[in-house]
């Protein structure tokens, strides 16, 4: 029997939808396919146009192009790299992605998230 072992990123958000957090993405592509679905696939981003290589992350496809995302406190949210002064990615609170869009998996299976305090 083979076991795999992963984990949801967890982030306390302010109460402001808009505010920023930082995350750091999975460090490689652990998490299971009830999570993934088949809508999330590992990447690794391009050079962007500073030059900068974003580290590989989930992202999905939509309108012909590759989006950023993770799974957050059990839910996925989008990713924004900023690609200036901090150079990491950055989640908000208003990125979540609703359940059942892009092919996304939420998990058939009951999951155990502690949220932080």
């Amino acid at each position: 029997m083979t076991t795999t072992s992963w984990t949801t990123k967890l982030v306390t958000f302010t109460k402001e939808p808009t505010s920023v957090k930082r995350v750091d993405p999975h460090s490689g592509p652990d998490l299971p396919e009830f999570i993934t679905g088949t809508g999330a696939l590992w990447v690794q981003p391009d050079k962007t146009a500073n030059g900068n290589i974003p580290p590989p992350s989930y992202h999905v496809e939509y309108q012909g192009s590759w989006h950023p995302l993770e799974f957050v406190n059990g839910s996925w949210y989008w990713l924004e790299w900023d690609d200036d002064e901090y150079l990491g990615y950055w989640v908000k609170k208003a990125s979540k992605i609703e359940q059942g869009h892009y092919n996304l998996g939420w998990g058939t299976k009951e999951i155990e998230i502690e949220m932080p305090t």
